[in-house]
């Protein structure tokens, strides 16, 4: 499901929802694992029931998979795996992307 969309580095993926979902179920310490911070939050394009799929909200950013809710009430799709902050569910553009700190350019 992860790679079938679409070239994601030209065109945005999706607009102010996700592509695809599955219920989920957590366990254990979950919301002390990063990407978790949100999981109990619902808002916007789905439901903390849910990991979402190729998620987008507004014009800022999106997600290959956002775990738990999104939206404006929970601080947008940036929390899950593959996030993009490219002012649209892309990636791409003149930031370093996946550069650790250590590695990226001086300001």
């Amino acid at each position: 499901m992860t790679i079938a969309y679409q070239n994601t580095k030209v065109a945005v993926w999706v607009n102010d929802q996700c592509r695809g979902s599955c219920p989920i179920f957590y366990g254990g310490q979950y919301e002390t694992t990063a990407g978790f911070e949100k999981c109990s939050c619902s808002s916007g394009i789905q439901s903390s029931n849910y990991t979402g799929f190729w998620c987008d909200w507004d014009d800022g950013d999106g997600a290959v998979m956002i775990i738990g809710g999104g939206g404006s009430g929970c601080a947008r799709p940036d929390h899950g795996i593959g996030i993009t902050e490219a002012n649209a569910a892309k990636f791409g553009g003149s930031l370093p992307y996946c550069t650790p700190p250590e590695l990226a350019p001086e300001k």
